[in-house]
């Protein structure tokens, strides 16, 4: 279960609201000084990742990957897992490449995602042709929302038919691959209440970011314990963001939430 939303405290008729706007710019950028680059030969993977601990929307994801003539392989940006247990329904997004000159792939790699939290992993495979070399870093400078955490490089010596499937071993040399996450991250919060009357029941409606295919309830409490339903059943959201109604006049209380089931 998600921790709480945010409390909204009814007094003397007043409502006393916090709202929270989206948050853009730069997730993640991996930059720093010195030589860390890490070659593969065809056959081989490299891969990074990186945690979301909140929902990011029009995500782009770049990196200076570097190919050489002929050379083929492919992208996959994918969610929970690495290594033999990796699902293919996991994936994100994927694309795969025929370099028809050297130089950097075509950037961004991936652009317009939408990822809920969790832990994401973009693996490059390189298939058949020259190496593939994705620049890096000896010592490395993230610049980093408090949101999102560098997790660990990896390379494989030998590929996977599905690349993310692939035996991986973590880069130990202190070396660090670069690239960047930039996007619009939308935390767990309420975004507006409005008064509103739903079937002669007058009340609120509390519109906050809500994660696609996830289901929420409304809670209520005079002490910031015990929580208890506010008399509704469990909701699904409609998308990125959601609506839920709060009865005021039959939950005489004074703090609400949304939680997440």
């Amino acid at each position: 279960m998600n921790s709480l939303l945010r409390h909204v405290r009814f007094i003397l008729g007043s409502l006393l609201l916090w709202l929270h706007p989206l948050q853009a710019g730069n997730l993640i950028d991996v930059a720093g000084t010195g030589s860390g680059s890490q070659s593969i030969n065809p056959g081989k993977c490299l891969a990074i990742s990186f945690r979301l601990n909140v929902l990011a929307t029009n995500v782009t994801i770049t990196a200076p990957i570097i190919v050489f003539l002929d050379s083929t392989g492919s992208l996959v940006l994918i969610k929970n897992r690495i290594g033999a247990t990796a699902d293919p329904a996991d994936t994100i997004a994927s694309r795969s490449y025929t370099a028809s000159a050297a130089g950097t792939l075509t950037t961004p790699l991936f652009t317009g995602l939408t990822l809920p939290p969790g832990d994401y992993f973009l693996v490059l495979k390189n298939t058949t042709g020259s190496a593939a070399v994705w620049p890096g870093v000896a010592t490395s400078v993230v610049t980093r929302d408090p949101s999102v955490t560098p997790l660990v490089d990896y390379r494989a010596e030998t590929a996977a038919a599905f690349g993310p499937q692939s035996t991986f071993s973590a880069i130990v040399t202190g070396k660090s691959l670069k690239y960047t996450v930039t996007g619009d991250l939308r935390p767990f919060r309420i975004t507006q209440i409005v008064r509103a009357n739903v079937g002669g029941v007058q009340g609120f409606n509390l519109t906050f970011n809500s994660e696609p295919n996830s289901t929420y309830i409304i809670e209520y409490t005079s002490t910031l314990g015990g929580w208890t339903s506010a008399g509704l059943s469990s909701f699904p959201s409609t998308g990125l963001s959601t609506v839920g109604f709060i009865d005021q006049l039959n939950i005489p209380k004074e703090f609400y939430r949304m939680r997440k089931l």
